[in-house]
């Protein structure tokens, strides 16, 4: 990048009042992070602490490249995909962890299915100790209603859409939401049995805050 560029995206970056240019800068930031010079960052990072908005996925993938710790804990609320986002990439954070563990323990109880999935998966392929104890919980206190969906399961059958208008909406819903249950609860399992297995504390698996 020629100085002349550089002073017109850093020109751009303080005087601009516009959320779509800012973000659209730090998109770019993002894609030519190893060539763009680090002061343009700075810059960026500048307006952010001052309260200029950034989307959060700008946001989120501004904190994974610079590791910045200052990044992370000015914004106080991310949402589960965004959460889920960081600490599969190593945040050190063991806090969000335990939040991306409570949420799916939570949900699992009240059957809110939303990001259970997702949340199951990377507590599974990443998890560590720290949320062991919390799904352990959540397991126990599911295992009543899932041996009532096994019975259902084994009672009713597998939701078929092609028995929807001979069986009706509401068992078709009660044959899907008890196959739902038990594949999450299976899910559960895979998760504390992986992290079991991997027996690895929260900090043996976490890369260190950087200084920018």
């Amino acid at each position: 990048m020629g100085k002349v560029e550089e002073n017109s995206f850093r020109r751009k970056i303080k005087k601009s009042s516009s959320s779509q240019e800012l973000n659209e800068i730090a998109d770019q930031i993002c894609s030519n992070w190893d060539e763009w010079p680090r002061s343009l960052y700075f810059d960026m990072k500048n307006r952010i602490l001052q309260g200029s908005f950034l989307s959060e996925q700008c946001l989120v993938k501004l904190i994974l490249l610079s590791k910045s710790r200052t990044l992370y804990n000015y914004r106080t609320v991310f949402s589960i995909d965004s959460q889920i986002t960081l600490m599969t990439a190593g945040l050190p954070d063991i806090d969000l962890e335990k939040k991306i563990a409570e949420y799916t323990a939570e949900n699992l109880r009240k059957q809110n299915y939303g990001s259970i999935d997702i949340s199951l998966k990377a507590l599974r392929d990443f998890g560590s100790l720290a949320s062991l104890t919390i799904l352990e919980v959540a397991q126990f206190d599911i295992s009543t209603n899932l041996q009532i969906e096994k019975m259902n399961k084994k009672l009713f059958g597998e939701p078929n859409l092609d028995n929807l208008n001979f069986e009706g909406i509401t068992v078709y819903s009660k044959k899907l939401t008890s196959s739902l249950n038990i594949r999450l609860a299976d899910l559960l399992k895979e998760a504390i049995e992986s992290i079991r297995k991997r027996n690895k504390s929260f900090e043996s698996m976490s890369f260190d805050w950087s200084t920018l």
